[in-house]
């Protein structure tokens, strides 16, 4: 430390070498075996990510394997991008992207290599011990495919790594196929009991040696010292515990870790404990297929055990997918969404929590027939279909647009227990549904707020609110009359209700200019398909 200045630079010790913490350069993709190629140069090459805020100097860093040791030049590696490293001879088979040419690379061998980037001080900025079998993909592991990085993190090992899934065979300079979206604030996944061993499931991968920096598991008040770390994992082995706490731990971008929290021991679900709650078959340009599972027990259960199974019309499986390959608690009245890609539903429903989603291999959600069955050790929890009959006329167009299922407690293979979304999104991932059914909820009603308002814009009920109260798959058309029985505004015309709707006048007419004062009457016409139809009215009063 000096004191003139206030710099502070820590150092742990990792893999018996000095690994600088504000090194902010992490190996992202290594492409090892180019050969047969399958869209991209062949050419062996270690792309870099800088994730700080600066721009860096590349001047007098070095890249080396257990052999060779180059020097890089002088480059101004800029914040939040891509950098490629190859043989100077192969420099000019990419472009549009930074890279820098090394006379003579390091050879990058298939079986397995160590590679170090230095900075111009000898101090590790990032290393990666890597081997053939860091590839997951067996169709694809004898050359033409690179390996490529899951989190922008300096935690490195098969678990964090895997084959790109890039139709090219890489992403050199680019983006990760398959780069996980880095949460600001590191979520606990998941905290259960499993037998003899607790286990704590992160969104972020942890540093394997915090214990050199005093981290402590506290189980029930008490320190426990029997614990490793796997990646993203805790592992504490202990037969039993009520709540957990974790002082000083690091995730691999060197965010704490300081928490306290329960411990769930999971059960075994009966049918109807879990069931699949909304269906998006049929996305927008900017939506994602997804299924929602919602837990509709009192009970936790861990996700790792179920089976999602995609059925033919003859009730035939057409394939099955585990939901997840880890373990993810699943706690009474709890949403999780399943789709494809993580990062686009977390950008289309920022409502989303990181926890609330998981990234799975989802089988094809066809726009004119579904049917699906949650498994757990062969006995099926919940069964569901559906086709684009499923929803409401009232909707001229209906993708982008969800199905919903009414009753968590009801036959989700009828065409009954579904409606369509009426939510803002036209969608409701992970919370609850639009439509769902309320218990009384069987009636038609007009709530006023006041009575009275005064649009005057003085700040003080300026704007008459008002509920709407009707049964699932309902439309209505509001409009508002003046004494004598003329219409003289519309604020909904077939407007597809949920269990929560509050309606605003403003005062206006439908020219946009203050009504006189007076007595108005606001009229709602209530619809469903099955021709039912029902008219209630509402009187106010403006004043000024």
């Amino acid at each position: 430390t000096t004191m003139g200045s206030k710099i502070s630079i820590t150092y742990f010790l990792l893999n018996l070498v000095l690994y600088q913490v504000n090194a902010q350069v992490i190996i992202t993709e290594v492409m090892f075996d180019p050969t047969p190629t399958v869209n991209l140069p062949e050419a062996e090459y270690v792309e870099l990510y800088n994730y700080s805020k600066d721009t860096l100097n590349t001047e007098n860093w070095s890249i080396s394997d257990l052999s060779t040791d180059k020097n890089l030049p002088a480059f101004a590696f800029p914040p939040k991008s891509y950098l490629l490293l190859l043989d100077t001879d192969d420099t000019a088979l990419f472009s549009g992207i930074n890279v820098i040419g090394i006379d003579k690379l390091p050879s990058l061998n298939n079986s397995g290599d160590k590679i170090s980037i230095k900075d111009k001080n000898d101090f590790i900025l990032d290393e990666i011990d890597y081997n053939k079998k860091w590839h997951d993909d067996t169709d694809k592991d004898e050359g033409g495919y690179s390996i490529e990085k899951r989190t922008l993190d300096h935690c490195h090992s098969k678990e964090t790594w895997a084959t790109s899934l890039n139709n090219d065979g890489g992403t050199p300079g680019t983006k990760n196929s398959l780069e996980a979206i880095q949460s600001e604030e590191t979520v606990l996944l998941t905290s259960i009991q499993r037998e003899d061993t607790i286990k704590l499931i992160f969104s972020d991968n942890l540093l394997f040696n915090t214990t050199i920096d005093n981290s402590k598991v506290i189980i029930d008040g008490k320190e426990h010292i029997n614990y490793a770390i796997y990646a993203n994992e805790i592992h504490i082995y202990s037969t039993n515990g009520k709540t957990v706490e974790l002082n000083n731990f690091q995730t691999c971008d060197f965010k704490p870790i300081n928490l306290l929290t329960k411990i769930h021991t999971t059960l075994s679900p009966v049918p109807g404990d879990i069931v699949i709650n909304e269906i998006l078959f049929d996305p927008d340009d900017e939506g994602i297929e997804f299924l929602e599972l919602y837990n509709n027990s009192n009970k936790p259960f861990d996700l790792r055990d179920l089976l999602l199974v995609s059925k033919r019309e003859d009730n035939s499986v057409k394939n099955s997918e585990k939901v997840t390959l880890q373990h993810q608690s699943f706690l009474p009245g709890e949403y999780f969404v399943l789709c494809d890609e993580e990062f686009f539903i977390l950008q289309k429903h920022p409502h989303l929590t990181k926890r609330q989603v998981i990234e799975m291999k989802l089988p094809a959600l066809t726009n004119d027939f579904g049917y699906f069955e949650l498994m757990y050790n062969g006995i099926a929890l919940d069964s569901i279909k559906y086709t684009p009959e499923y929803h409401t006329n009232f909707y001229d167009l209906t993708k982008g647009i969800s199905l919903e299922r009414i009753n968590s407690k009801t036959d989700g293979t009828k065409k009954e227990s579904w409606s369509s979304s009426s939510s803002y999104y036209y969608a409701t991932p992970g919370k609850r549904n639009s439509q769902q059914y309320l218990k009384g909820n069987t009636e038609f009603k007009i709530k006023l707020r006041e009575k009275s308002f005064s649009p005057n814009g003085d700040g003080y009920r300026d704007k008459l609110s008002f509920d709407l109260t009707a049964p699932s798959g309902t439309a209505i058309s509001i409009r508002i009359y003046d004494e004598s029985g003329q219409p003289i505004n519309s604020l909904a015309e077939y407007a597809f209700l949920g269990y929560e709707n509050n309606f605003v006048w403003d005062g206006l007419d439908a020219n946009a200019s203050l009504v006189a004062p007076g007595f108005y009457i606001i009229a709602v016409n209530f619809y469903q398909e099955n021709s039912r139809e029902k008219l209630l009215k509402k009187a106010i009063a403006v004043e000024y």
